[in-house]
């Protein structure tokens, strides 16, 4: 069988969109590869979950004055793809590599070993294209560190020689911006998404938001709604899954009525699918959203901002259960004015999603 070395920034587990991604790689790659793993993790998470068929060779942990030292390690790249650079990392890399077929660097942050592989095939997974996240930033500071960025990231993706993205949006930018191929894979369906049974599924009345609370775009978008637009919104009813709340947040979660948190949950499926809709206020950021790409999958509708639909909306036309929405107004006209959803129109906008979406695999290139 042959071998691949996948290098992920993330462990794999079902805690946060890039460990799971991490899991779902790979599962899909052991079925015709033998993976050994070196993956990242914070300091604050709960050990990961291995996966059986994987041979998880380190797991390295890192925290704040990690990043910082390793940026100084190459200061010739933005520090975003350097958080998780370790010259042992490298000295193995180089010791080993004429034991695997390919190298897989799986998220921006563990790109730079590419730099120092040797390997004939590495191949990058990314999840942003991160010019565009900081091409957002419209001061001074911000024009010059995107000058960094992209000077960084036309390097790394240089020194690949199969890139990988996660919409036709990304690949297109991807070729515009930097000149290099890249190919757009679909991002997993969880196997606990696609047992949802629509025969349990009873439509209740609240919208859900879902995400990994620790990153601070995510934050800033549901204290946004929480001050902007919930007040506005006497009808609407909120449960929040997902973890690493911060407690300010928490504190003014907790202090207001109709919003629930329920925190981290091992399988929040059943949540979304009895949802009437996800609302995903994301103002910052690049890429395709697992969130609303799992919401869709799950024939849940999506209220979202431009950002939150970045490369999605190719897939499913904008319609009543699909909205891009910038401004309190919006929200509040929509919510206000709303018809409830029912299991028919969550069949349908699920068997639409999922028949143009879920099509192109990892595999299919390898």
């Amino acid at each position: 069988m042959k071998k691949i070395l996948l290098i992920s920034a993330f462990v794999p587990s079902r805690k946060t969109a890039g460990q799971n991604y991490t899991r779902q790689l790979i599962e899909d790659l052991s079925g015709r590869y033998e993976v050994d793993l070196i993956c990242f993790k914070n300091r604050s998470e709960a050990e990961g979950i291995a996966v059986p068929d994987t041979n998880m060779l380190k797991c390295i942990v890192v925290d704040k004055k990690d990043k910082l030292f390793n940026a100084l390690k190459l200061p010739f790249l933005h520090p975003i793809f350097t958080a998780r650079f370790q010259w042992s990392v490298v000295r193995y890399i180089r010791k080993n590599k004429h034991r695997y077929d390919a190298l897989i660097f799986n998220f921006g942050q563990v790109f730079a070993y590419a730099l120092f592989a040797g390997h004939s095939r590495k191949i990058v997974i990314t999840h942003d294209v991160m010019i565009q996240k900081f091409s957002r930033q419209k001061n001074i500071f911000g024009y010059l560190e995107n000058r960094f960025v992209k000077f960084s990231e036309r390097l790394l993706y240089k020194t690949a020689t199969l890139i990988f993205c996660h919409s036709p949006k990304d690949e297109t930018l991807i070729r515009n911006i930097y000149s290099v191929k890249a190919h757009h894979i679909s991002l997993y369906f969880d196997e606990l998404l696609l047992r949802t049974d629509y025969k349990t599924i009873v439509p209740k009345d609240y919208f859900v938001m879902y995400g990994a609370w620790g990153r601070k775009e995510n934050t800033e978008g549901l204290t946004w709604f929480l001050d902007e637009v919930f007040p506005r919104t006497p009808r609407l009813n909120i449960k929040i899954i997902g973890g690493n709340m911060p407690s300010d947040v928490r504190r003014k979660i907790d202090e207001t009525d109709r919003v629930e948190y329920l925190g981290f949950v091992e399988n929040p499926y059943g949540y979304i699918a009895e949802a009437q809709g996800l609302i995903a206020p994301l103002f910052h950021g690049a890429g395709i959203k697992v969130k609303v790409v799992e919401a869709l999958a799950l024939g849940t509708p999506v209220l979202g901002s431009a950002v939150a639909w970045e490369g999605i909306d190719l897939y499913l036309p904008l319609g009543e259960h699909t909205r891009i929405v910038d401004t309190p107004e919006g929200y509040v006209r929509i919510l206000e004015n709303r018809r409830p959803v029912t299991i028919a129109d969550k069949i349908r906008l699920a068997q639409s999603f999922r028949a143009k979406y879920q099509t192109k695999s990892i595999l299919n290139y390898l």
